[in-house]
Order: C-alpha cells, then sequence, then structure tokens
C-alpha cells in the first residue's frame, strides 16, 4: 500500500489529493485499487500514515489508533 498523489486541473486552478492505493495482479496485468480518498483528513494525519506505511521510527500516530466512522466507496457507481 502507498500512498499516490493526483493532480487534476480545473477552471484553471491545479488541485492535488492523496489517495491510498494498492497494486496487485490480475491474469498477468499489474492493476492499481483505490482504497481511500485521504482529501478529508488532515495533512499531519496523511503524513503519519504515510510515514507507517513506509515503516518510519518517527511517525506521530499509530495506524492501529486510526479509526474510520464514516467512509464513501471511491469509483463506486450504482445505478438502481
Amino acid at each position: 500500500m502507498y500512498i499516490q498523489y493526483c493532480t487534476s486541473k480545473q477552471n484553471g486552478k491545479s488541485y492535488t489529493y492523496p489517495l491510498l492505493c494498492r497494486k496487485y495482479r490480475e491474469s498477468g496485468k499489474i492493476k492499481t485499487e483505490v482504497v481511500a480518498n485521504l482529501t478529508k483528513f488532515p495533512k499531519e494525519t496523511i503524513l503519519a500514515i504515510e510515514g507507517a506505511l513506509k515503516k518510519n521510527k518517527d511517525i506521530l500516530v499509530s495506524l492501529k489508533d486510526i479509526v474510520v466512522k464514516k467512509s464513501i466507496d471511491y469509483g463506486l457507481y450504482l445505478s438502481f
């Protein structure tokens, strides 16, 4: 797992947003799955998650201490 920073341009402005992703193989091809959109998290939390994923010893928060209270599937579209 890793944090990927994506950039998009809208109305002449550039926006950067972090996504928690993982890579896996399917039928011999490498695919990327977006696990979570981290846009609404504070910068310190994103840096702490990134440090924990890189196994830094001086992280601010342990991953075990992070509790997700509400989540929305990123990229999921259902039509009823």
